[in-house]
């Protein structure tokens, strides 16, 4: 403990350095030259520096995008509840054409600051020679940079461009900053160049990360392959996707018995074992918190009805996800991050359901049917779970989706990009709305607001194009 607590110090010291670097890029300080000379004392040199940086996880592995999540389904408020929550939320909840009643958003400022973070590392290294003697921790340190901001690209994409389609792909992408150079102010891509630049790095990070780590807060090579997992199923590429998933469950394919009291406990505060003694998780990471959403007592929306009877009572999701508080007011509860923030990482259970969809799209019914049933059976009470025995391709596809929904229902925004993805094929197209009073909200399907505005100061500093609302 005294050794990872040493680290922290020395990572928070690293860390303070960058953050000066960092804020120097967002806000053309006239100063930022005099600071120059100030820097280079402390700006991070050796692979212990890099890995400290990279290790911070209170920056690398918390604050991912969420926002999505307060304008999806999943979720209902009252007029009371609507008036009590921040206005920013308040937009995102009923989809209205102008979010962020602030210059800036959380969820973007603090996703391109772990951009900026692992970019000082990948340009740090360029410094250091790989030697035999530390080619390991070289190659551990750049595949986990290259793997944060793969993984912060593809949240950000998901909320502030279209979805991937080949009818969006000269669509606005995302300004790509691969450097720490704070002179180059990089315009938006399109988004065919940001999903490249997505898999450039994730395809790079896999051939350098080691299989195993000390820590779930570090990524591996079968974190890798769950997030690939996971962005192939969202362009589409269901072959990709399976193959990704595959190899990441021959990694990892534990699952949490929702009927094992030694490691799910109503009575626990957070009902699911915190990491690095939850199983199931193959890389740590938790959202920005927005109190509408958060999980707990600070939750100010409610579970949508719609959502919360798709849970029979032999269910046990029903009771470790959900928390009655008052008439008809379920609040969620069953995050695995350990925390009042969601889960967004990656864990076994979704790259089961990738896998397990995957294979229903592409035929595999009886694989399909192996991997929904292999999940659910660890969910129902023991005795009572019936497998699932539908032979028709479409048929099982629509029940992998439902239970996709169920079990992950706040976990990395998924819904909302599932929402985003489904649209695209008019079989599972939704139109939402939301009542409030007198006044109804509606979101059909490929509507623009299914791309967030980009915050005005960002906007206005790097002269970026704004998207459609």
């Amino acid at each position: 403990m005294k050794k990872r607590n040493s680290i922290r110090y020395y990572g928070l010291r690293i860390f303070l350095a960058v953050e000066i670097i960092f804020l120097a890029g967002c806000s053309e300080l006239n100063t930022w030259l005099d600071e120059k000379s100030t820097l280079s004392d402390s700006r991070p040199e050796t692979l212990t520096d890099m890995r400290a940086i990279l290790d911070y996880a209170e920056w690398m592995n918390y604050f991912c995008p969420s926002m999505g999540d307060l304008g999806t389904d999943n979720i209902y408020m009252d007029i009371q509840a609507f008036n009590s929550a921040p206005e920013t939320q308040r937009n995102a909840y009923i989809w209205a054409d102008v979010i962020f009643n602030e210059p800036e958003s959380l969820d973007w400022t603090s996703a391109y600051r772990k951009i900026a973070h692992a970019n000082v590392a990948l340009d740090g290294l360029n410094s250091i020679k790989r030697t035999s003697a530390n080619s390991a921790e070289y190659d551990a340190v750049k595949g986990t940079a290259l793997f944060f901001r793969g993984f912060t690209y593809y949240g950000l994409a998901q909320m502030f461009c279209k979805v991937y389609s080949e009818s969006n792909m000269q669509s606005l992408g995302l300004p790509l900053r691969i450097t720490s150079d704070i002179n180059i102010t990089p315009k938006r891509s399109s988004l065919e160049q940001t999903y490249d630049q997505i898999f450039q790095d994730l395809h790079e990070a896999l051939a350098l990360l080691p299989d195993v780590t000390s820590y779930q807060t570090r990524p591996t090579k079968t974190s890798v392959r769950g997030l690939l997992a996971r962005v192939y199923l969202n362009i589409g590429d269901f072959q990709n996707a399976l193959m990704y998933a595959d190899m990441a469950l021959k990694d990892n394919n534990n699952l949490l018995d929702f009927n094992d009291s030694s490691l799910v406990n109503l009575s626990s505060f957070y009902r699911f074992p915190v990491h690095p003694l939850n199983p199931e998780i193959m890389f740590w990471a938790a959202s920005n918190l927005h109190y509408v959403i958060s999980p707990l007592n600070i939750m100010i929306s409610s579970v949508s009805n719609d959502l919360y009877q798709k849970y029979d009572d032999n269910d046990l999701r029903k009771k470790f996800f959900f928390a009655e508080e008052g008439e008809n007011e379920i609040k969620f509860r069953g995050t695995y991050s350990g925390l009042n923030r969601n889960f967004a990482g990656i864990a076994v259970n979704e790259v089961i359901l990738i896998r397990a969809e995957c294979n229903a799209r592409i035929g595999n019914v009886s694989d399909a049917k192996e991997d929904i049933n292999l999940l659910l059976e660890k969910r129902y009470l023991k005795g009572t779970f019936e497998p699932i025995s539908i032979d028709h391709p479409d048929s099982l596809l629509n029940k992998i989706l439902e239970e996709r929904r169920k079990e992950l229902p706040f976990t990395a925004q998924l819904r909302w990009d599932d929402l985003r993805r489904l649209n695209l094929d008019e079989r599972f197209a939704k139109t939402m709305k939301r009542e409030l009073g007198n006044q109804v909200y509606s979101l059909p399907p490929n509507d623009p607001r299914y791309v967030f505005p980009i915050p005005l100061m960002d906007v206005q500093l790097g002269d970026l194009q704004q998207n459609e609302r």
